[in-house]
């Protein structure tokens, strides 16, 4: 396999080593010759080809890439990157509703992502802070008669409560 076909690869698994290992007999040669310097590369030049995408056309179709990517390739860049998507990018409150899932990170809903958790870690405030307004943002004001059809919103609250606590233990 050359470079040019494991980068094709990686970019067709949205950057996830586990589905090359679940789907591909040629992992093991991947992750020997292709180590995580150049994977956070490949990751870097995928993620900014899909955020103009996803903010042409804001669907669930074209956010899943950088969902992926960032689950897997959480550097401060990359952060940044998907926070200044989102500051730019207007998006209907069903896919809003999702995205501020992925930002909380709701474990118990088996959304395991928490860019919360990745921005805090990367010690990236800024990033921290304009997410964790983007989720009280969405919380704070969603159509009433929607919110029927999210039926974790009170767990949702209650983990933005925890982030509004380190929050401001950040600000001491």
């Amino acid at each position: 396999m050359n470079q040019l076909q494991a980068k094709q690869l990686y970019k067709k698994y949205h950057c996830s080593m586990f589905g090359i290992a679940r789907e591909e007999s040629c992992y093991d040669e991947f992750r020997l010759n292709y180590g995580q310097d150049i994977r956070n590369q490949w990751a870097k030049s995928f993620l900014s080809e899909y955020i103009p995408v996803f903010e042409k056309k804001p669907t669930w179709e074209n956010y899943y890439p950088i969902y992926s990517i960032l689950r897997s390739h959480h550097d401060k860049e990359n952060i940044q990157l998907y926070t200044s998507m989102l500051k730019d990018t207007r998006i209907d409150e069903a896919l809003k509703y999702g995205v501020c899932r992925d930002i909380l990170g709701m474990a118990n809903l088996n959304d395991f992502i928490a860019v919360l958790d990745f921005a805090n870690e990367k010690k990236d405030t800024e990033s921290f802070d304009y997410l964790l307004s983007y989720v009280h943002s969405f919380l704070d004001n969603r159509d009433t008669n929607s919110a029927a059809k999210m039926p974790d919103i009170d767990d949702m609250i209650s983990v933005a409560a925890e982030y509004d606590k380190i929050q401001a233990r950040l600000k001491r």
